[in-house]
């Protein structure tokens, strides 16, 4: 949508304003409508909107080539085989490898610290055992870690 000086038009991806802005007549003209009071103008509207088409539609043309720069100069074809080696192997040395390394250095740093269980709270929407699992006593979860899951009474006791 863009606002103008006469209100506000509407843009579907390029393909001009909306039906009711463009089939309007100038105004003047038979079976042109009485003044809008919001816009002072007649059913021809205002004729501000022609240079905000315009603009818009350059604007969304340069956007339009300045992505297919881009998609082509990532792509395979667009480098000879040295070129295109070179950038993907650059990009996994000094951006993927590092990235992960970053990643595992936090992961290990945050498992070293002491984490306090939360203390149990019996909610009567939480837990619900209507029959019993079909593993075990019946009672534990399938991946059942006792340091970190309660029962349904409550924490086990270690």
């Amino acid at each position: 949508m863009l606002k103008t000086q006469c209100g506000i038009l509407s843009i579907s991806a390029g393909r001009g304003v909306d039906n009711e802005s463009s089939n309007r007549k100038p105004p003047g003209t038979p079976g042109s409508r009485p003044a809008d009071p919001v816009t002072r103008s007649g059913s021809g509207g205002c004729y501000c909107w022609k240079m905000s088409v315009t603009a818009s539609g350059r604007l969304l043309a340069l956007l339009g080539q300045a992505r297919a720069q881009v998609r082509r100069s990532l792509s395979s074809g667009a480098h000879s085989e040295e070129g295109s080696g070179r950038l993907w192997r650059t990009l996994t040395y000094f951006v993927a490898l590092p990235g992960v390394a970053v990643s595992m250095l936090n992961a290990y740093l945050k498992s070293r610290e002491h984490h306090e269980r939360p203390e149990f709270v019996p909610y009567p929407h939480l837990r619900i055992r209507t029959k019993p699992f079909p593993w075990g006593d019946g009672n534990h979860t399938l991946f059942h870690n006792h340091h970190v899951n309660p029962l349904p009474t409550g924490y086990e006791e270690e």
